[in-house]
């Protein structure tokens, strides 16, 4: 018999988050079956190692001779968590037929998606910062807990509040980085500089906001420092004259 039966994979395309399970599907596209057609799946890694993913060696997936047209016959993919915060990654299911007489059409091979869903916990150290007018402080991000495959980024952003625009410098999205290298409790710091006015005044304050630039990050905690300028000025004043004569009446 030299008949074959057409079959391919239903999604060449799969997701999967990172610690659940999905599944690879092979579909009857057309052929009358009077015996079983068996495939076999074999996993290939890619930017996703043989440890993040169910492992398949010329696993066996078969569609039953009873089988119609349209049926679909699926095997799961089991996908580790690692609680690694890092890029998605992906690695490939190919899919042979075991009998020569039976066709794959279409692509052979599918690419499964790991979609990473680990944030790293980060949080601003200290939330209330004392800067003396004229200084220089700093605002620090810390490494909570997690553990890094790449840089993790936040953006600084300052805020006018009683202290004018004009009394310190502006951070307009400034970015900041903890390195992949980073370990739990590693500090990350950008200088903070207060302006000198020499004008007598109260302590006037700004705020600095923090935002991940990237989504699957998370950021625990306050998202917000308020920085106070101590005023170290004073006026210097005097009596005009220590000896004064009044005439009577």
């Amino acid at each position: 018999d030299n008949d074959g039966s057409a079959i391919s994979i239903q999604e060449t395309e799969i997701s999967i988050i990172e610690g659940t399970s999905g599944e690879i599907c092979i579909v009857l596209e057309n052929g009358d079956l009077e015996r079983n057609v068996s495939v076999t799946l074999t996993t290939a890694a890619g930017t996703a190692g043989d440890n993040d993913f169910s492992y398949l060696a010329n696993e066996v997936l078969t569609i039953p001779s009873a089988a119609a047209i349209g049926t679909v016959v699926c095997h799961n993919i089991t996908v580790s968590d690692d609680m690694i915060m890092e890029d998605s990654e992906t690695f490939t299911i190919s899919v042979e037929t075991i009998n020569p007489n039976d066709v794959v059409i279409g692509p052979s091979t599918a690419t499964v998606t790991i979609v990473d869903i680990d944030g790293a916990a980060i949080s601003i150290q200290e939330t209330e910062i004392s800067v003396i007018e004229g200084a220089s402080g700093e605002i620090c991000i810390v490494l909570e807990n997690g553990q890094l495959e790449r840089n993790l980024s936040v953006t600084l952003t300052t805020t006018a509040g009683t202290a004018g625009v004009d009394d310190f410098s502006l951070f307009a999205n400034e970015v900041l980085t903890i390195p992949s290298t980073a370990t739990v409790s590693t500090a990350v710091c950008r200088n903070i500089t207060v302006l000198a006015d020499m004008i007598v005044e109260d302590n006037e304050t700004f705020t600095i906001s923090v935002e991940t630039s990237n989504p699957d990050d998370v950021i625990l905690g306050a998202t917000t420092a308020t920085v106070t300028i101590v005023d170290d000025d004073s006026a210097a004043v005097s009596i005009q004259e220590t000896e004064i004569s009044i005439l009577e009446g």
